[in-house]
């Protein structure tokens, strides 16, 4: 299979379950998606970080030899597809501990930022409260980002997401501020 091909024709699920199936546990293959998701081309990186992200959450250790790239990646200007996808992956996948500060830093830009896509301030939200298990001290300044940022003009289901993660981290009496 080529995968530029692939992705550059029309993409639809039957197809992402095709390349998924192709790809398996070959870290060859895998290697290749992973060229593709850091392609210059939106319409290939955007397709093949599907893909990617997908896989990485279903086999996390396919993750671990691109996950520097992945978090690094996130210091320079990308689609909202793209960051989408890594940071879908990063909510699931081990941090490696020296790039937490990194992780959490650009998961807090988003979850402030109200002009990024909600899914990525949901799946920015999540890796953030993952980082803030291991870091504790971090929780009150991640409770006063969903106060001032995400609360404010939030729907049912991304308070239900942030209703579930604060029980998470802190116990039930911290949901007591979201009625």
């Amino acid at each position: 299979m080529e995968l530029r091909k692939s992705f550059n024709t029309k993409f639809s699920k039957e197809t992402l379950k095709q390349v998924i199936h192709w790809i398996g546990n070959d870290k060859e293959k895998f290697d290749q998606l992973m060229q593709c998701f850091f392609d210059s081309n939106v319409n290939i990186a955007f397709r093949a970080g599907w893909t990617a992200s997908d896989i990485m959450l279903k086999n996390p250790d396919m993750a671990k030899p691109y996950l520097v790239k992945l978090i690094n990646a996130l210091k320079r200007p990308l689609p909202d597809s793209v960051r989408r996808n890594i940071l879908r992956t990063l909510q699931k996948v081990k941090t490696p501990e020296n790039r937490m500060s990194l992780v959490y830093h650009h998961a807090m830009c988003s979850i402030t930022n109200p002009k990024d896509a909600i899914a990525i301030r949901c799946y920015a939200l999540t890796t953030a409260a993952q980082i803030c298990k291991k870091f504790p001290e971090l929780i009150p300044e991640l409770q006063q980002a969903i106060t001032l940022y995400m609360l404010p003009n939030a729907t049912p289901a991304i308070k239900s997401r942030i209703k579930s993660i604060l029980k998470e981290l802190k116990g039930k009496q911290i949901t007591s501020f979201l009625l």
